[in-house]
């Protein structure tokens, strides 16, 4: 790179067209290669063998250099110091027990190189390893998502290890049962969707391995998954047992802040009512595709999740294979194109 190119403009006004030759200019350049405002040269020039002397003042040019910038480095935190505590967890350290710490008392980091086992308990059947949770009892055995289990464990009411493992065990059972025949959870897009309509607090149907864990209280019928707050109510109408339907019931008839999500037209065989048809009405109809594609994730108008997504942590949504409908109470305020 060069100089900054300078402009010269001659006082010299009236004279004759010269050819000037630029000298080196002596005492005003800078160390960083510029030139002084506003500085004053001599040039000679030439014509027809005589020598012109004329004064000019150059007006020097200034380069936009980069501003200072920090480098990202600077953000990174602080170094953690080695504390040489070798912690086996699984084997020196237990989930009920006290964490270990070093002799002076400063908090630490472990890097492992492989998945390790995660057990409550040294006597526990109940083990996390990579993101999965499994009960190894014979007559109660399941395997769910370690979120769900951790988030069940803190939310449910239940103390008892072993009747909360068995409370688990009937909801695995229900959510199979349910799936079995056909059913297959909504997509928590899905669910946001249907609990924003009301501004839904609470969930009703399928499991409390599969309940959607943004909505305050969930549960089906009289049994509660979590939370005790009553208040606007999703109901899954397929999802839900004979308990649960009774519960719809009554819901419906005597409130006004509810939402069923339920298919357009029974399946073939069953002839039980919908209690809520009575006392509500048609917001929109989620029409199915008819498509033979394998299921991807991410995909729109995929609503579905896949069977048995809450044994493995599967992410993957399909389409409807069935026409869907929300219903809501008849004198709901909204409309059809405020959905």
């Amino acid at each position: 790179a060069g100089r900054p190119s300078s402009s010269v403009s001659s006082r010299c006004v009236g004279l004759p067209r010269v050819y000037l030759r630029r000298q080196a200019p002596v005492g005003d350049e800078l160390r960083d290669g510029r030139f002084a405002e506003g500085g004053i040269q001599e040039v000679f020039g030439e014509e027809r063998g005589k020598l012109l002397r004329v004064q000019v003042s150059v007006k020097r040019g200034h380069l936009e250099w980069e501003q200072l910038s920090t480098p990202l480095v600077a953000e990174d935190p602080p170094l953690l110091p080695d504390t040489e505590l070798a912690v086996r967890v699984g084997q020196d350290l237990f989930l009920d027990e006290e964490l270990p710490k070093p002799a002076s008392g400063q908090g630490y980091v472990s890097v492992t190189e492989t998945s390790l086992i995660w057990k409550s308990s040294s006597n526990s059947q109940i083990f996390t390893y990579q993101g999965l949770t499994t009960n190894m009892d014979l007559e109660h055995g399941w395997t769910v998502m370690s979120s769900i289990w951790h988030h069940l464990r803190a939310h449910h009411t239940t103390v008892d290890e072993h009747d909360f493992t068995r409370f688990i065990s009937s909801e695995v059972q229900h959510q199979q049962r349910i799936e079995t025949e056909g059913y297959r959870s909504p997509s928590w897009r899905m669910l946001k969707a249907l609990q924003s309509i009301n501004k839904a607090t609470t969930v009703q149907g399928e499991s409390a391995v599969a309940a959607p864990p943004f909505f305050q209280t969930a549960g089906r019928g009289q049994t509660k998954f979590w939370g005790n707050t009553e208040g606007p109510t999703v109901f899954l109408w397929e999802g839900l047992d004979d308990d649960g339907r009774a519960w719809c019931r009554k819901t419906t008839q005597t409130r006004k802040d509810w939402v069923v999500w339920s298919r357009t037209n029974a399946p073939k065989g069953d002839t039980s009512s919908k209690p809520f048809e009575e006392h509500g009405r048609q917001l929109f109809c989620g029409k199915a595709k008819n498509s033979n594609s394998s299921p991807q994730s991410g995909a729109s108008g995929r609503a579905l999740r896949c069977k048995g997504w809450w044994t493995r942590g599967a992410v993957e949504t399909s389409m409807n294979s069935v026409n869907m409908t929300c219903w809501v109470h008849k004198e709901s305020p909204l409309k059809d194109a405020e959905v």
